[in-house]
């Protein structure tokens, strides 16, 4: 069965800029080897399947391969709360395994989408800001020695209203807010950035003008149907692939589209459980890492 989801047809006005839909398209389309760089947000990777969904459809002769190497709970700022994950383990450092994996998947492309952890979900600290520019920088560095150039998205928003209420009401403006900022800062000097928080946060408060429940999240952080369905049209877009409203629409001029889309999640689940495993990290509970 097909999912279907809620329309959002403010979302294309909202998303991006046109400077960040023509920024990002070329590379998407040009690169072999993709590579994708996050959290668990990115590990859970359905706006991933659906862009490799449609791409497999769109340009069936084209090669191309779309690795997945999200990690839960993970920063790229370094830093973590005191008792994460009821002080089981500390949140995993991007740096202390990024080497291993730019060495071993050999990208052409990276994506990567970093911030909404690396705030560690407190109020607005000038070192954790800091260390969250430097983790980005130290990437952006790492990809450059690997011959990889880089795409990154804005922090996913946080939603105080589905989210922790000990963490601060304005987590998604004072940190997310300000990070995303300074990223999009950097195209002036032709970094490529997709503004995925500044749209999604602007669809949100949209759309609660009429349904004060609505949400694309969970959890304050965990994407649910729409919200997935709003991050793939992020990366359809900067790949020109139209405004479709929904899975079902996206798939529906292709007769094989249903069949496409399972092969495609079972494919990424697959592959993404066998690159961590490969490059080894160092979050307990998840495939490749310790065991404790």
């Amino acid at each position: 069965m097909i999912i279907k989801y809620l329309p959002l047809p403010l979302l294309i006005f909202l998303f991006a800029s046109p400077l960040a839909i023509a920024s990002a398209a070329s590379p998407l389309l040009k690169a072999k080897r993709i590579l994708f760089l996050g959290d668990s947000i990115t590990y859970s990777g359905v706006h991933i399947v659906n862009l490799e969904t449609y791409l497999t459809l769109a340009h069936p002769d084209s090669e191309r391969e779309i690795m997945n190497l999200g990690l839960p709970s993970e920063t790229v700022s370094g830093l973590s709360e005191p008792n994460h994950a009821r002080g089981r383990f500390p949140r995993p450092d991007l740096a202390e395994r990024l080497e291993r994996v730019l060495r071993q998947t050999k990208p052409d492309l990276i994506v990567a989408c970093y911030g909404i952890n690396c705030g560690i979900y407190a109020p607005f600290s000038p070192e954790n800001f800091r260390k969250y520019r430097q983790g980005i920088m130290n990437l952006r560095r790492a990809a450059a020695r690997h011959g990889a150039p880089i795409t990154f998205l804005t922090p996913w928003p946080y939603d105080h209203q589905k989210g922790r209420k000990k963490w601060p009401a304005d987590y998604n403006t004072a940190v997310l807010g300000t990070y995303s900022k300074w990223l999009l800062d950097q195209r002036q000097f032709g970094w490529q950035v997709i503004d995925t928080h500044g749209g999604l946060t602007k669809a949100l408060a949209e759309k609660r003008k009429t349904q004060p429940d609505f949400a694309f999240t969970r959890d304050g952080v965990h994407f649910n149907a729409e919200g997935d369905w709003a991050a793939s049209q992020f990366l359809l877009n900067a790949i020109g692939a139209g405004n479709p409203q929904s899975l079902e629409e996206m798939l529906k001029p292709y007769p094989n589209g249903q069949k496409i889309h399972q092969e495609v999640t079972a494919r990424m689940e697959k592959n993404r459980n066998e690159w961590l495993t490969k490059t080894r990290h160092q979050r307990p509970g998840t495939p490749g890492g310790p065991k404790k």
